[in-house]
């Protein structure tokens, strides 16, 4: 029996068009799979199609966009038996890559008409707001929150506009607590993370596991802007955890505090500004589709 499937589709996701696979979604020629397909219409309102994901009742419900696209459709499934899948056409991608899902969105819905695996994986909550890779405070939510209001989306816009406020961040002050530590820092940036990139294989907890019911924390020191940028090298070449000025660790919650507001962002998608967050890891609480023969 064919499984049932419903492809819920960001059509502006990664500045790509996603007619052509819409197309061969409509001609429905998959070996074992049912397709419905929903398209989001409005990217300011989710809700209709959230009460369409919590009453309907497919095998799986695959997001056809970007980390932020996951989300939204992920966290419609916490603690439910209904099942994640993913067709990577974002910007970063940094969930699917992690999960080792082909980039290619052709390869990746093969995958799932033909043999895949079920995998539980971890979930993160920031005050009522689930994320799936990573929640960051300081200079990557300023960067996600200037990211998101361009027109060309991609891994050059994001490099583009990290270079442009780099020299201009004036970093809050955060008190800090987790696993019984209680620090005042001055920090550059600070990201708790699920999965163990931003996107891009940008790995900013190489070490992140998704079904280890631990968080990883990273936060950098605020220093001197030529420091800060050679920790950004540290980053792209995956050494950012042997430099001096990051702080690692890994904890079931976190608490964060400041004096100032600050951004913080959810898988890449800005949010409001705050001025205190508190963060637990949901573990085993989604349950997504992979490739065979994966370890996460």
């Amino acid at each position: 029996m064919k499984k049932e499937v419903l492809f819920i589709v960001n059509p502006i996701s990664g500045g790509k068009s996603k007619q052509s696979f819409l197309n061969h979604l409509k001609l429905n020629k998959l070996k074992s799979l049912n397709a419905s397909i929903l398209i989001w219409e409005h990217s300011d309102d989710f809700s209709v199609i959230s009460e369409q994901i919590k009453a309907s009742n497919f095998d799986i419900y695959v997001a056809v966009g970007g980390d932020g696209t996951v989300n939204l459709v992920a966290r419609n499934l916490i603690n439910t038996k209904k099942i994640l899948g993913i067709i990577p056409f974002g910007s970063g991608n940094g969930l699917a890559r992690h999960l080792k899902i082909p980039l290619n969105p052709y390869k990746a819905l093969r995958n799932l008409d033909s043999k895949f695996q079920i995998l539980s994986i971890d979930s993160g909550l920031v005050n009522q707001f689930h994320f799936f890779c990573t929640c960051g405070f300081g200079f990557d939510a300023v960067v996600a929150n200037s990211f998101s209001k361009l027109k060309n989306r991609g891994l050059f816009g994001y490099v583009s506009t990290t270079l442009k406020l780099l020299a201009k961040y004036k970093s809050p002050n955060y008190k800090l607590t987790y696993n019984g530590l209680e620090l005042e820092l001055d920090l550059y940036l600070l990201t708790i993370a699920n999965a163990n990139q931003f996107g891009n294989n940008v790995k900013i907890a190489p070490k992140a596991k998704l079904n280890d019911s631990v968080l990883d924390i990273v936060a950098v020191k605020n220093t001197s802007l030529i420091k800060i940028i050679k920790i950004g090298l540290d980053l792209i070449f995956n050494k950012i955890l042997e430099n001096k000025n990051v702080i690692y660790g890994v904890s079931d919650q976190f608490e964060i505090k400041s004096d100032s507001s600050f951004y913080f962002h959810i898988d890449g998608e800005p949010m409001d500004i705050i001025n205190e967050a508190k963060i637990k890891v949901l573990p085993k609480s989604i349950l997504v589709a992979v490739p065979p023969n994966i370890a996460i």
